[in-house]
């Protein structure tokens, strides 16, 4: 059908300008399906980000993915046109090791996919594996096909588990830039990425009975993405961080190589402070860390020696735990080191036991008395900071440093204007209503927040951090 007439006459500019604002997509889509016209002419538009998180349809359904990857490798147009990509597989995908069979009622074009696939693999073993995986319906192994041909792609979120191995692979060799990225590697304007890694705690049945558990096979290292050239923002949630040995010397990232500004790490652990990805980047502004909180314990030690590096950038830190847990290991509650010389640094995140360096327990006294005062530890240009996990004759402790801190505000911390502290103890009315109001009059916000109180809905936990949402997915229809 052609274009009813006032619509031909319109300039494309115009009409792309109108479906700029038409903040709706089911909108969006509705106006770009009225005719060829108008399809052929927003279609890039629409596929500029396929998946936003007000769609209604997930990249689980194996159909949709097929049909969509099937599309950009028809109409290189639209592959140039994708700019944000989300993929999150469906669990089910994820969970198992279950032979491949063919997909009973998947129909695609296998003169395409299996041009796509062999242009792809670097080995006739790999080339059979993959296409028995994309006859099986795998999305994993459709959608790394994906890779090859977005040549503008700018942010990347992805889940991924040890049974993604399609999709991990094709990123690996991106960043590497082995084939089929020997030419041109289209990650090299990716600015944005984020990172899931979906725990595989255990295999179940079909009547979701747990028959074993997951072998450990390898994953993706996020820390490649320090590689490319374009990167300001790695996120990553649920990870595990390598630390690189001798024998890895290769894969280890050149310090100052990185021109990442944002590291945003949330419910993961690191054993050496994420220093690989702290060393490679050139200014760090942003780091967040939260600890996943496992049985090794939090390497308080390893983060002291790491994050003086970032003194000269850094401007937010927020370095706690990722939940409620409790540490295992007295070496958690280690001192984390003083922020002073840190001459960027705005906000501050962190707990108790890491902002002091306690004095050591006696037979008669606990580990309850700082060594510092708390006016020495801060930068001057700090204006907000939250102190979490203020905990009995600790948190006791920290109220006389706080009045000390507001009392000489102009002195050292003339720029402070937010305060929090999460605590587990009641603070007696008197001295809660002297130290609120010092905060008042050298106007700063003070709050008291109860320590994991799962009823108090008006504020944050200090499990506020980076939650990925679902993703979802549309597809050319």
């Amino acid at each position: 059908m052609g274009p009813p007439t006032l619509i031909s006459a319109l300039p494309p500019e115009i009409i792309i300008h109108t479906s700029q604002n038409l903040h709706n997509r089911d909108d969006l889509l509705n106006f770009s399906y009225t005719c060829r016209y108008l399809y052929d002419l927003l279609s890039p538009q629409v596929y500029h980000e396929p998946v936003t998180t007000l769609d209604d349809f997930s990249l689980g359904e194996i159909h949709r993915a097929a049909s969509f990857v099937q599309t950009i490798l028809r109409r290189p147009n639209l592959a140039r046109s994708v700019q944000h990509l989300r993929i999150k597989l469906d669990r089910s995908d994820l969970r198992g090791d279950v032979a491949c069979t063919l997909h009973p009622d998947l129909e695609y074009d296998h003169t395409l996919i299996g041009d796509a696939v062999k242009a792809t693999a670097v080995s006739i073993q790999e080339r059979k594996d993959w296409e028995i995986d994309i006859a099986a319906g795998n999305c994993d192994a459709w959608l790394a096909l994906l890779f090859p041909v977005l040549s503008n792609l700018k942010t990347l979120v992805f889940i991924f588990s040890s049974k993604t191995r399609f999709i991990t692979r094709m990123l690996e060799r991106a960043i590497y830039g082995q084939r089929p990225f020997v030419t041109q590697n289209p990650l090299s304007s990716l600015n944005e990425v984020t990172a899931l890694w979906y725990i595989d705690i255990s295999v179940y049945d079909d009547n979701n009975n747990i028959i074993g558990y997951p072998s450990s096979e390898k994953t993706l290292d996020v820390t490649l993405f320090a590689k490319l050239p374009a990167l300001q923002t790695l996120r990553g949630r649920q990870l595990t961080l390598p630390v690189h040995g001798p024998d890895q010397i290769s894969h280890q990232l050149q310090p100052d190589s990185s021109p990442i500004t944002t590291l945003s790490i949330s419910s993961s652990i690191s054993e050496d402070g994420i220093l690989g990805l702290i060393k490679a980047c050139k200014t760090v502004k942003y780091l967040r860390y939260t600890e996943y909180g496992d049985r090794n314990g939090f390497h308080a030690d390893s983060f002291r020696r790491s994050l003086p590096l970032t003194k000269e950038s850094l401007e937010e830190l927020w370095i706690d735990y990722g939940d409620h847990t409790y540490p295992y290991l007295d070496a958690e509650n280690n001192w984390l080191g003083s922020f002073h010389d840190f001459s960027r640094l705005r906000k501050l995140h962190i707990r108790l036991a890491n902002l002091f360096s306690w004095r050591p327990s006696t037979a008669s006294h606990a580990r309850t008395t700082p060594k510092q005062r708390l006016t020495s530890l801060l930068p001057p240009a700090i204006e907000t900071l939250c102190i979490t996990e203020c905990m009995g004759e600790q948190g006791q402790a920290l109220v006389s440093q706080l009045e000390d801190l507001i009392s000489n505000k102009q002195t050292y911390v003339s720029r402070l204007s937010q305060l929090e502290i999460y605590i587990d103890f009641m603070i007696e009315p008197d001295t809660r209503d002297h130290l609120k109001s010092l905060c008042e009059e050298e106007q700063v916000d003070f709050a008291i927040r109860r320590w994991w109180d799962p009823t108090d809905m008006k504020y944050p936990s200090r499990d506020d951090g980076y939650i990925l949402q679902d993703t979802f997915w549309c597809f050319d229809r």
